[in-house]
């Protein structure tokens, strides 16, 4: 491998579902210490044959359960982590203060007062991730919410007709129609600032929908589809079963697809283009069952001109992102000609959001 200053100071971590580190390694891939965690993230440090039980890392590093910072207080007995916007207590395997959103007073309509709508773990405002630590995290102390609970969904549906009964089966992606600025994207070329973009993170949730209903006709049917949801202000709320709005599904090699509606008091309206069709059917009267298989809030920036992409790739650009600090930067409706591309729906794992968001 390499040698020099890098090689013998970088260091590298493998970690977990969670993205906790469960091993920090050398320039070579030589291990240097492991951890172990109990349920609620109580960290243990090992040296790297799990011979010796330390007190603290040897190499400094701070970055323990679901990849936050570990604080040591009262000389190191007590140890809490800070996860941005709230401190987390692994003995306690709650929240030390309140969750923000809505709940303190801020000039921000998003941050209004309305804990029953906003909350997943309802009126325990200290629960860490509805006491479900082993398969879920919360890397910035909040809920994963959208202000004013509009969503943009897209997703690729699948359509069985057959006599009086047709059935329907999506993998869907819901947008939330809001972002909230975390930073800015300052641009340099030749040393000069040429202009900044915004940097948001944006509430998202990927699931599947499952659409069942009166639909006289026969075919079968594979196609796209594109709309709005809305009266969802959590991901959860997407969850659920309704009454699926009528819809048409048919036609050869081209089709149009059946509406469907969203889990819970959620409605919607959806439109479907087709790859793949034969026959016809008419869905009269649908019952739906939708699932949220993962949520997060991956990092989006706004439209970045043309002219400084072309500098960053012929070099003579450069890219510096500043940080705002937490509530400071507010939510914005996200325009129509700004919507985020978060992958080909193909591309999407079965049960969790795609490897390019950003934690």
């Amino acid at each position: 491998m390499g040698t020099g200053i890098f090689a013998s100071t970088a260091r590298f971590y493998i970690h977990d579902h969670l993205y906790s580190p469960a091993a920090l390694t050398g320039y070579s891939g030589n291990v240097l210490e492991r951890y172990e965690y109990d349920a609620y993230g109580n960290p243990t440090i090992w040296n790297a044959d799990f011979t010796t039980e330390r007190d603290s890392s040897n190499y400094g590093n701070p970055y323990l359960f679901t990849g936050r910072r570990t604080d040591y207080l009262d000389s190191g007995s007590l140890k809490i982590q800070y996860n941005r916007n709230r401190y987390y207590d692994y003995y306690t395997g709650r929240w030390l203060t309140h969750d923000p959103l809505g709940i303190t007073p801020n000039a921000q309509i998003p941050n209004r007062f309305g804990p029953i709508s906003q909350y997943r773990d309802l009126i325990s405002l200290y629960q860490y991730v509805g006491s479900n630590p082993l398969t879920e995290d919360d890397p910035f102390g909040l809920v994963v919410t959208c202000p004013g609970g509009k969503w943009w969904v897209t997703g690729k549906m699948t359509s069985i007709a057959c006599g009086p009964v047709g059935l329907h089966r999506a993998r869907l992606r819901w947008a939330c129609r809001k972002r909230e600025q975390i930073g800015v994207d300052d641009y340099y070329c030749l040393g000069v600032l040429q202009g900044s973009v915004k940097v948001y993170r944006q509430p998202t949730a990927w699931g599947r929908s499952t659409v069942v209903g009166l639909a006289p006709g026969l075919g079968y049917t594979r196609h796209d589809l594109g709309g709005w949801l809305s009266g969802a202000p959590t991901s959860a709320d997407l969850a659920g079963w309704s009454l699926a709005s009528p819809g048409v599904s048919g036609a050869l090699l081209f089709v149009g697809g059946a509406s469907i509606s969203g889990g819970g008091s959620s409605g919607s309206s959806s439109a479907g283009w087709g790859d793949l069709g034969m026959g016809f059917s008419f869905t009269i009267l649908c019952l739906e069952r939708t699932t949220v298989a993962a949520d997060d809030t991956p990092v989006v920036t706004g439209r970045v001109p043309r002219q400084w992409r072309q500098g960053i790739a012929g070099g003579v650009c450069t890219k510096r992102r500043r940080w705002l600090s937490p509530g400071t930067g507010g939510w914005e409706d996200v325009p129509e000609n700004e919507k985020p591309d978060f992958g080909h729906i193909e591309d999407w794992p079965e049960e969790s959001p795609p490897p390019e968001q950003v934690r």
